[in-house]
């Protein structure tokens, strides 16, 4: 833990000289307080409440580049250490304690604790692709998260409330939003789309009506309608199609496309195949939802959802794959629990996807492989296979469960070393 701990602390020292995507946040900030077109800034592909979001970034900035950087990687860490400790509250009933800090009571689950500390080496690459990047999405997670978590607490208007901000800001937790409705939330999920609504109508108290209105009318045509860039770096599962399917650039002299189609045809094959695969999920998790108890069916649900949201995502940056801290938690889990299992064959496939998955998404790092060979392996889309692999981990674990073990509360199941 010492080794991990100070390679972090390294990298946030190092990442406080760095610009990374924060640079655009700062930009999109600069531009609304000197009253500029948001988007003249390239970088800004956010909605414009996320630029004015950024005014204060911009003005800490303006005070000091070095302490706005410092607090906001901090920031990132306390937000990681947050989602841990609600994960681990709301699926095992135990207190997740600070590293160093000794378990006093029985509650208390040390940070070096197998269960959690495995899953944060596993996913230390994105940690530190978000950290080195200085970008947003621990504090999303947290967010996304954090309405999980509230709303199992029966806290509806506080999940909602964190739900709707977070999707104002970067939207792609609209899925979570989705999956709310879905399972029957509906007084949650009013509450957030209310949310969304005023964070986008307040940018018309900053630009005025007519030019708030104009500036969502280019962000969802310059954002949201074409096809999502086809660089190596973004690893969507849209973008994995946009390689495969046309002749894009995809940021080095390599290419994988077996065709050149039209940008619509891409879109259409992409969402065709989406919902043909969610069909049978969709029928499977049919379920209202429940607030309490959380079971281990419900609880492996909110894994392979967080699972998909950074595939899902038209654009998927690296960084965004610090979501799967919680699926791969929960695998680790169910590996080392007491879940009876009707078809114990199941699990050792899932666990084979499982081991199968971590090469792709950890050793394809250019830590590893050297920094071409590994963006020749993003080309080939290996951190989105990596990420269904453990989503089919994931759904093969929940069909190879015994019936009975799948409708207990979770932390009745656990099994782990104290």
């Amino acid at each position: 833990m010492v080794v991990a701990l100070l390679v972090l602390l390294l990298e946030t020292i190092r990442d406080t000289q760095r610009s990374g995507d924060f640079i655009g946040y700062l930009n999109a900030g600069n531009l609304v307080i000197n009253g500029q077109n948001i988007y003249s800034d390239y970088l800004n592909t956010w909605p414009p409440f996320f630029s004015v979001f950024s005014v204060p970034l911009a003005l800490f900035d303006s005070l000091s580049p070095f302490m706005v950087r410092l607090f906001w990687l901090l920031g990132s860490w306390v937000a990681l250490f947050v989602t841990m400790r609600m994960c681990v509250s709301l699926f095992l009933k135990q207190r997740l304690l600070l590293p160093f800090q000794k378990a006093i009571q029985k509650e208390d689950l040390p940070f070096t604790n197998p269960l959690v500390f495995v899953p944060f080496l596993l996913s230390i690459r994105f940690l530190m692709d978000n950290a080195g990047f200085l970008q947003i999405n621990l504090y999303i997670l947290l967010l996304t998260f954090g309405s999980v978590f509230l709303y199992h607490r029966e806290k509806p208007v506080g999940a909602a409330m964190m739900l709707g901000f977070s999707i104002a800001l970067k939207v792609f937790p609209i899925f979570v939003l989705l999956y709310f409705i879905y399972k029957g939330a509906y007084k949650l999920s009013a509450i957030a789309i209310g949310v969304v609504v005023l964070c986008c109508a307040s940018t018309g108290l900053v630009f005025g009506i007519e030019e708030a209105l104009a500036y969502h009318q280019v962000w969802v045509q310059n954002s949201v309608i074409p096809l999502p860039t086809t660089s190596q770096m973004n690893q969507s599962l849209m973008g994995a199609f946009a390689r495969l399917l046309t002749d894009g650039a995809t940021g080095i002299d390599y290419t994988i496309n077996v065709a050149d189609f039209e940008p619509s045809m891409v879109k259409k094959i992409y969402y065709g195949s989406v919902i043909l695969l969610a069909i049978y999920p969709l029928y499977l998790f049919r379920k209202k939802l429940v607030s309490q108890p959380i079971s281990l069916s419900q609880a492996m649900q909110w894994a392979l959802l967080f699972c998909v949201l950074p595939i899902l995502s038209p654009v998927a940056w690296k960084p965004y794959f610090v979501f799967l801290w919680i699926p791969l938690f929960m695998i680790y889990f169910l590996l080392h629990s007491n879940v009876s299992w009707r078809w114990p064959g199941g699990k050792s496939w899932a666990k084979g996807l499982y081991y199968a998955s971590l090469p792709c998404l950890i050793l394809s790092s250019e830590l590893f492989t050297g920094t071409y060979f590994s963006d020749v392996l993003e080309v080939y889309n290996i951190i989105t296979i990596g990420t269904l692999l453990l989503l089919s981990s994931l759904l093969l674990l929940y069909l190879s469960a015994d019936k009975a073990s799948l409708q207990k509360p979770i932390f009745s199941l656990q099994n782990y070393l104290p």
